[in-house]
């Protein structure tokens, strides 16, 4: 069911808003949705592969490699603080 609109949320299910949400809190300050930011913009980002970057959590990371490594970084970020619902929520407001 869409969310009415207001506040920017025109047209969002409950699921996008929710992605949304977890994208401002997590996401925005490397990305954007629609370009390229430090990382690269998520709208077009294969859902499978977003989950593999996001839900792996045996990786370490090299603080020094980042931006060449940058999928270690998400990993053990986002693999303590993100669930498989919060994912799939996400990946819906990325696709939207």
């Amino acid at each position: 069911m869409p969310v009415p609109a207001f506040c920017g949320n025109s047209d969002l299910t409950e699921n996008e808003t929710e992605g949304k949400e977890i994208f401002n809190s997590n996401c925005a300050a490397c990305h954007k949705k629609n370009a390229r930011s430090t990382g690269p913009a998520l709208y077009q980002i294969d859902s499978l592969v977003m989950k593999k970057w996001l839900m792996n959590k045996r990786n370490k990371i090299d603080s020094t490699k980042i931006e060449q490594f940058g999928i270690d970084y998400h990993r053990i970020k986002f693999s303590k603080v993100l669930n498989k619902k919060d994912i799939s929520d996400l990946i819906e407001y990325c696709h939207n």
